[in-house]
């Protein structure tokens, strides 16, 4: 009878832990975060996936503190850290994150050298360095179009490199050869990935300018995608959206809404002189990804918005967003149109930094990895 009980409750609590995995988090308000220091090895700030990432809500002083802490290396394993990473954010995306379809997922790389000691870490066969990188980075890429499974989530991976002029080859002279900053950014971008959204471009800094670390990211991260909504009762109609950034600058994009069965998009697109962004092959707007089936409104992201080559970054209130319907040949506001939003709420970042001696700014870095975070926050 005993052992009879002991069977019907194990099968029960596997039962619920089963049923409450499965459980999709639809309308989430989640910040989740971890770190992965690297060096001579990696040094995650999780001890295994069965740890939880930290709660940005409630945990970020504990994150900021754990990041401050982290000791310093000789190498760099930039490539082995990512490859760890790439397995943290698909254990985080099934098991911690409600398995929400609007979560966003981004990896963070920060380093001022390049890898020499990865291959090493994760025995990749090779006649030589040259040799095993590649072998690496094919792996990486491979990965990397992995992480989101068949999921449609939004992931991207950034780097940013500081330049301290620590990265150069010996000529035939014994003199030291410094790599360009072109060439820097062509041997970083494996770290450079994006899934359903555009893949963000290699941020270089230059030395001494550690400070412009936490705006330029947050510069990339907050212009990558601008939403916006049509109500569904203006199928047919043409459609414009004005839009200005903080210091006023005027662009429009208009099309004509439609409708295909379950699917809405805008056609026949016209834009400002200068404005660009990611577009369907068939030059269309499709609607989001994460649109609400149920809803009356269709939502739309226009990815990678730039004007003049510069990312355009949308003032997210009603000074700055108006939508205007062509009624009779003019254009009409419409006065019940609300601003998109520009706040992450249901996200999960990684960051993987650096910590080999050859960081000078090493302390400095921490601190901007943290105004990031601040930033991504901030309510």
């Amino acid at each position: 009878m005993i052992n009879r009980l002991l069977i019907l409750t194990v099968i029960l609590i596997s039962f619920v832990l089963f049923f409450n995995s499965c459980i999709t988090c639809k309308d989430c308000t989640q910040l989740k975060a971890d770190y992965i220091a690297f060096s001579d090895n990696v040094y995650p700030s999780y001890k295994t996936n069965k740890t939880a990432p930290f709660n940005l809500e409630t945990e970020k002083g504990k994150f900021k503190i754990g990041l401050m802490k982290l000791n310093t290396g000789e190498k760099t394993s930039a490539y082995y850290a990512l490859d760890k990473g790439l397995d943290r954010v698909k254990n985080v995306r099934k098991k911690y994150m409600g398995r929400s379809p609007k979560s966003r997922y981004y990896i963070i790389t920060l380093t001022d050298g390049l890898d020499n000691n990865s291959t090493t870490l994760a025995k990749i066969k090779g006649g030589n360095k040259q040799e095993r990188d590649l072998k690496y980075e094919e792996k990486l890429k491979k990965e990397l179009s992995k992480v989101m499974g068949s999921k449609k989530n939004r992931f991207q991976s950034y780097v940013m490199y500081y330049d301290a002029k620590d990265s150069y080859v010996l000529n035939e002279k014994g003199e030291k050869e410094y790599y360009t900053e072109q060439e820097i950014k062509d041997k970083l971008r494996v770290f450079s990935y994006g899934n359903n959204v555009a893949t963000p471009e290699v941020i270089y800094i230059q030395n001494g300018e550690i400070k412009e670390l936490a705006t330029k990211f947050n510069e990339e991260f907050k212009t990558q995608a601008f939403s916006f909504i049509i109500s569904k009762g203006y199928v047919g109609e043409r459609i414009k959206m004005n839009l200005k950034n903080a210091e006023n600058k005027e662009i429009e994009i208009e099309g004509t809404f439609m409708q295909a069965g379950n699917k809405y998009y805008l056609t026949d697109i016209k834009t400002s002189t200068g404005v660009t962004f990611d577009q369907s092959q068939s030059g269309k707007i499709m609607m989001s990804e994460f649109n609400e089936k149920s809803s009356t409104d269709v939502l739309f992201d226009v990815l990678s918005l730039r004007y003049m080559g510069n990312l355009f970054k949308v003032v997210g209130d009603e000074q700055h967003q108006k939508q205007l319907i062509l009624t009779n040949g003019k254009w009409s506001p419409n006065v019940e149109y609300r601003a998109a939003t520009i706040q992450i709420t249901d996200a999960y970042i990684l960051v993987i930094l650096d910590v080999s001696k050859s960081f000078t700014v090493l302390n400095e870095a921490k601190q901007q990895i943290n105004n990031i975070i601040d930033e991504i926050t901030k309510k």
